[in-house]
């Protein structure tokens, strides 16, 4: 999977970002005088250094720094180096593939495993299709939030955390699978076979799984998210159904969030947590309440103070979603 999206010069073209920041603590050797000589060659040697890097971990025997978020050296900290067994080629090659051919913004990066690969790449290629995704010899590589949110109902623009980018590549996936057919033929299917059907039919499994990474120049962070199917089914069941243009979900959750400078430091940062309990399957309400009474104190103060969107509908089915554990 890995050489089959590395063959691709375009796939790798787009994947770059993700590519130097990947690489971007190897500071001699091979692959740092590749990387000297432009990012050109960056692309033409991105399979070789994959391999290089690969063999080097082997070699060692352990999980190495660069290449796996999270894992302290045993050089710089021998007493807490938690890395005792040594990765399978196979376990690199996952984590290579997930990580390279994820959906990126700056340092965060997106993907989903254990899902239809195929659907997985088509997606992929229509949001390079539609100029979503940005090449990365162009201002703003990446997605384009901006435009990306627009397409979900979402006006504001909030600052980027690695929830906050995680749940608008989610929301927008959930969009983009409801367009895959004409809305009679996906409302006429999911009449007849049941969403929870319907989803594992295109390939959405029980155990689809978020992963998200965060690669800034320092401490990296990696996150796996299980159970994402079952997210869905919760949350999204009446936009997927056809009840709802737009997921209200979506539209109450970012109706919470305070663009104004002075305030959206931290309505971002209480955003950011309350979407990891979230994403998770879990309403964290201290997080929700200290959203909104931010968002109350701030609105109050204004001459045209805007309101929550469809909050009524979000909490019918947060009461919903609890009483299905009593």
């Amino acid at each position: 999977m890995l050489y089959q999206f590395l063959s691709n010069k375009e796939n790798r073209s787009y994947a770059l970002p993700i590519f130097e920041r990947l690489i971007q603590a190897i500071r001699h050797g091979e692959v740092a005088e590749v990387r000297k000589s432009g990012r050109e060659k960056l692309i033409e040697k991105m399979p070789e250094i994959f391999e290089k890097m690969k063999n080097d971990a082997l070699k060692k025997e352990r999980y190495v720094a660069h290449i796996f978020p999270t894992i302290i050296s045993p050089e710089l900290a021998p007493n807490f180096y938690i890395g005792k067994e040594s990765p399978t080629e196979d376990e690199i090659y996952r984590f290579f593939y997930l990580i390279i051919s994820g959906i990126y913004k700056g340092p965060y990066i997106v993907n989903l495993d254990n899902i239809n690969e195929k659907l997985i790449s088509e997606f992929r290629r229509d949001l390079i299709n539609e100029n979503l995704l940005v090449l990365p010899f162009q201002k703003g590589s990446g997605i384009d939030i901006k435009k990306l949110l627009s397409l979900i109902g979402v006006k504001v623009v909030p600052q980027l955390t690695e929830f906050i980018y995680s749940f608008v590549i989610v929301s927008f996936f959930i969009s983009w699978i409801k367009k895959l057919e004409r809305k009679e033929e996906w409302m006429k299917k999911v009449e007849e076979l049941g969403l929870s059907s319907m989803l594992e039919k295109i390939g959405i499994r029980d155990d689809t799984t978020l992963v998200i990474f965060y690669i800034p120049r320092q401490k990296k962070e990696m996150y796996y998210i299980p159970r994402l199917k079952k997210f869905f089914l919760t949350w999204y069941k009446d936009f997927l159904e056809g009840k709802e243009d737009t997921s209200s979900t979506v539209e109450f959750i970012f109706s919470t969030y305070v663009r104004n400078e002075q305030y959206r430091e931290l309505s971002s940062s209480l955003l950011n947590k309350f979407l990891y309990y979230f994403l998770n399957g879990y309403v964290n309400g201290e997080l929700l309440n200290k959203l909104i009474n931010l968002k109350v104190s701030y609105e109050l103060k204004q001459k045209q103070p805007c309101g929550f969107i469809k909050p009524k509908v979000f909490f019918t089915n947060l009461e919903k979603y609890y009483k299905g554990f009593l």
